[in-house]
């Protein structure tokens, strides 16, 4: 191993959080994922349109979520050699090129394919800016850091399903795809303004493809993507069912409430551990789908949503430190790798196997199921936790 230095050693144990280059890369995650979700959360109901079945909506989301399940491990492994910032910015540019090509996608077949670019596109992105966001956080603020770059994704996630699909009702697709590749635009723009850090250990050979320290954390993360992939894939299709015209309403709501306690959150985990934050948020995004599956009107609705992002929102920084800590400085690459694979995992089989389920059964059994994911993940964690899941030490 060899370590490359900064010109200003002091500025190594620096608390310092909200710099220049953590700033911008906080927005170009903004836009990215303003991005992204503007097409994962519409492409099924286009998927459809263009004669997919409903069982067959979540194949487009599968492909985007599998696609970057396979590559993360591979692209973390060689981050090092590929460099932070050309991942960061190959993200947004294949997106960007994908929002321009959907306008004259007229075959399901293709629309998948689209899918999968798409998902190589997340893969990209994810690890070039979850390894920038670990280096550039300081160890005693790490959960805190990674709680304030995931509000930049919930206010994306608030925001975008909502506008997407009043856009895509209102306007059709040529237009929701055109406001998708300006929103690309902005990501590319300003991925070309944020600086990889010189203060990072460079491994002198690729590391392994999954860390095993991180596995834990990524099971963890793994439950409650699983509920987030059904319901980005079955919710706009079954609004109706439940009591809701705009299924982007729900996403509002959570990504709210997901937005008061991310940065929160992170900080509590810096001072108290990981698991006595992470294994509440568990079980309550558990409770939260229960409540959704048994949800008969728009209050009901909004009201698991806001527990929903209550649980999410604590978890999610929290597990993603947690990932980060087990690993150590010189495993950083691989650790994030091994947190995101899970992530993408649980999204494409939420939105894969549970669609067969949707079909055979209703929409409140399939969101029952899926809830029992977070449940045990939080009984695994409680079970398995050690000195290092109760510290971030």
């Amino acid at each position: 191993m060899r370590d490359v230095q900064t010109s200003s050693p002091a500025l190594k144990d620096s608390d310092r959080l909200l710099t220049r280059d953590f700033t911008f890369l906080c927005l170009t995650n903004f836009f990215f994922f303003l991005t992204v979700y503007s097409l994962l959360i519409t492409l099924p109901v286009y998927a459809v349109v263009l004669g997919g079945g409903e069982g067959q909506a979540g194949y487009v989301t599968a492909a985007i979520t599998l696609i970057s399940f396979l590559a993360l491990p591979h692209l973390g492994r060689h981050v090092e050699r590929l460099g932070r910032t050309s991942l960061l910015r190959l993200g947004p540019a294949l997106v960007l090129i994908e929002a321009l090509a959907l306008p004259y996608v007229g075959w399901f077949p293709v629309l998948v394919a689209i899918g999968i670019a798409c998902g190589g596109a997340l893969a990209c992105f994810q690890t070039g800016a979850n390894n920038l966001v670990a280096d550039l956080a300081p160890l005693r603020r790490r959960g805190e850091a990674m709680g304030i770059y995931g509000t930049f994704t919930t206010t994306a996630v608030a925001l975008s399903p909502a506008v997407s699909i009043f856009v895509m009702r209102n306007n059709g697709f040529p237009v929701l795809f055109a406001m998708s590749a300006a929103m690309g635009t902005a990501a590319l723009a300003l991925a070309f303004v944020v600086r990889e850090p010189r203060q990072h250990t460079v491994a002198s050979a690729p590391g392994p493809l999954l860390n095993r320290m991180a596995l834990l954390p990524a099971f963890c993360i793994f439950g409650i993507t699983l509920t987030y992939g059904t319901l980005i894939s079955f919710l706009p299709g079954q609004a109706a069912k439940i009591g809701m015209e705009n299924a982007g309403l729900f996403f509002t709501a959570y990504s709210a409430a997901s937005f008061m306690v991310r940065a929160a959150a992170g900080g509590v985990s810096d001072r108290l551990g990981r698991a006595p934050v992470i294994i509440p948020a568990l079980i309550a995004v558990a409770i939260a789908m229960f409540f959704l599956s048994q949800s008969s009107g728009l209050a009901m609705v909004l009201g698991a949503a806001v527990l929903y992002g209550l649980g999410y929102g604590s978890a999610h920084p929290a597990i993603m430190a947690f990932a980060v800590d087990r690993a150590g400085p010189e495993a950083r690459a691989s650790a994030v790798a091994t947190f995101y694979s899970g992530y993408n995992l649980g999204l494409a089989v939420g939105s894969l196997a549970l669609g067969p389920i949707l079909e055979a059964t209703s929409f409140a059994f399939m969101i029952a199921v899926a809830g029992v994911a977070p449940l045990l993940a939080a009984i695994t964690l409680y079970v398995r936790r050690s000195p290092s899941a109760i510290t971030h030490q």
